[in-house]
């Protein structure tokens, strides 16, 4: 039989709040459509379910399918964060959020959420998602913690290598700062050295398959 292959497309883009940027969700926007709200948990375990599907039929070797079901289960860390979560409840603070965090919110939410959460213009959940994987137990598992990063702070497209924003609670140790550092590295620099490791288009068919993973999971968890 001839070889056969498999082809990895992303149709739907979108235009942020910044102008139009290569970015495949916007934090202040993508989660007003009505649904259900879906837990922090499910999500990260569903998308790596999807990742382990994705890795299985294309063949990835196990090291690098193992770093992919990593960085699927700590992508959206970020979206833990206090504010995110006030935000998904439309900023109401008598609504505060209890329990398990929530990745998506499965409500309309009301203009100025954004604002009264008190999360900063142009804010990512991934960039937040790196730093807090770094300090996760799980993470000692990587293989190539770099990549496992990256995969983690590119899944929306972003940071390829900048962000764009500023966090005053971050302390300069995100990935969207010119301070962050992981192993000596700084974001731009961690760049340069996985396109020498895996190539320019094998790191961006990693980066695919967790995007697209992501996408597919979140299709299957909302209603028909």
């Amino acid at each position: 039989q001839p070889d056969r292959g498999i082809i990895l497309v992303a149709p739907r883009g979108l235009a942020g709040e910044r102008g139009t940027l290569p970015v495949t969700e916007d934090d202040s926007t993508a989660h007003t459509a009505a649904g259900r709200p879906v837990a922090l948990d499910r999500h990260t375990a569903d998308v790596g379910a999807c990742v382990d599907r994705f890795a299985a039929t294309l063949g990835l070797p196990d090291q690098v399918a193992a770093d992919l079901h990593l960085a699927a289960l700590l992508h959206d860390a970020g979206k833990a964060d206090p504010r995110f979560q006030l935000f998904l409840t439309g900023a109401d603070w008598w609504n505060r959020p209890e329990g398990a965090p929530l990745a998506k919110s499965g409500r309309s939410l009301p203009r100025g959420a954004w604002e009264r959460a008190e999360l900063p213009r142009g804010w990512r959940h991934e960039a937040l998602s790196v730093r807090l994987a770094t300090a996760d137990a799980r993470f000692a598992d990587a293989h190539d913690p770099h990549l496992v990063l990256w995969l983690i702070g590119t899944h929306h497209g972003l940071g390829r290598p900048f962000f764009g924003f500023a966090d005053p609670q971050d302390g300069n140790q995100g990935p969207q700062s010119p301070a962050f550092d992981f192993t000596g590295l700084d974001w731009s620099s961690l760049f340069d050295r996985l396109k020498r490791r895996y190539g320019v288009w094998g790191l961006a068919r990693l980066e695919a398959i967790l995007r697209l993973a992501d996408h597919r999971a979140s299709e299957a968890e909302q209603p028909a």
